[in-house]
């Protein structure tokens, strides 16, 4: 495609105007600083000047951002995409155009790497102009996930703690080992799981978004890890929308101590963070088809569903196992 280039690391700024104009369109909610779009392409492990692409117009400014980032998975790649079109430019194909590039792209580095893989892709459940992109390609619904919100001004019960453990706030420097563990086992038995590394976690927690005085660790009668809930202020975003929404980004509970209420107390302690920052809603987001049962946990002590949003999945290079819905 003439004048499609990859991305480089000084190109972060010139992509804000295009999610701009993305955001005005399609209204997913959120557009990133620059600061937090710095810090997410430099995620460790993940390749984002080879895996990337962008298009500018005859001034410079960037029309399209492409892209399928690898993710090593057990048995199979997992090529997250990337596919912004300015508006102006939609009526011409270029989303159409920019999507067989991205796929024949993920097939060659299949093909250099003797890897299977598939494409992921996700869309909100009202956008249906990307439903109709992705399904016209050949993508199929493997997954959906929900967006739950709770008024924080309703009353929060207390949740009995198991008496064997103790909750308190995260202290990064002492506690990332701690966070790291139950961060990595907790979802071990989800769908799609991620090895993530030590330094990945680390950037994740150094992140401008992480909040280690909305986040707590649950920890056993020997010191041992047994839980998380990480909490985020939403600040831009809080800015952007008029809002003062809270987002708790993960609960998790290592198996050794489930079923013993600990996401339960975990959950309410974390509202009630929320609360004391002056946040008037908690967001959350969680598979529609969670092994452990967490939409259950959420509904109980009050979310409810806000959106919902779809993962797509095309299979690329070599026949990859199939996941289901």
């Amino acid at each position: 495609m003439e004048g499609l280039r990859p991305f480089r690391m000084e190109d972060v700024e010139a992509l804000i105007p295009l999610i701009a104009a993305c955001e005005e369109e399609d209204r997913s909610g959120f557009r990133p600083s620059v600061e937090s779009l710095r810090h997410q392409i430099a995620f460790p492990g993940i390749d984002v000047e080879n895996h990337c692409f962008v298009l500018p117009d005859s001034t410079g400014a960037l029309i399209a951002s492409a892209g399928a980032i690898p993710i090593p998975g057990p048995d199979h790649l997992t090529f997250q995409m990337i596919l912004s079109v300015h508006p102006e430019y939609r009526p011409r194909g270029l989303e159409d155009e920019l999507l067989g590039m991205i796929e024949a792209h993920a097939a060659e580095y299949c093909a250099q790497t003797q890897s299977q893989g598939v494409l992921h892709t996700g869309v909100q459940a009202q956008q249906q102009r990307f439903i109709d992109l992705y399904t016209r390609h050949g993508y199929h619904v493997i997954r959906w996930f929900l967006e739950l919100e709770r008024d924080l001004s309703e009353p929060i019960l207390d949740a009995p703690l198991p008496p064997d453990i103790r909750i308190r706030r995260m202290d990064p420097e002492r506690d990332i080992q701690a966070y790291y563990l139950a961060m990595t086992d907790s979802f071990q038995d989800h769908w799609d799981p991620h090895d993530l590394t030590l330094e990945q976690i680390t950037h994740m927690v150094f992140s401008p978004s992480f909040r280690p005085d909305l986040t707590l660790l649950a920890f056993g009668e020997d010191g041992e890890p047994a839980g998380l809930c990480a909490g985020q202020g939403r600040e831009e975003r809080n800015r952007q929308n008029g809002t003062q929404e809270g987002y708790i980004s993960t609960v998790g509970v290592r198996r050794p101590f489930r079923r013993r209420g600990l996401a339960r107390a975990l959950l309410t302690q974390s509202m009630r963070l929320l609360q004391e920052a002056g946040r008037t809603m908690a967001v959350l987001h969680v598979d529609a088809d969670s092994p452990t049962g967490a939409t259950r946990l959420y509904e109980s002590v009050g979310f409810r569903e806000r959106k919902r949003s779809l993962v797509f999945e095309k299979p690329v290079g070599a026949p990859a196992a199939a996941k289901g819905v």
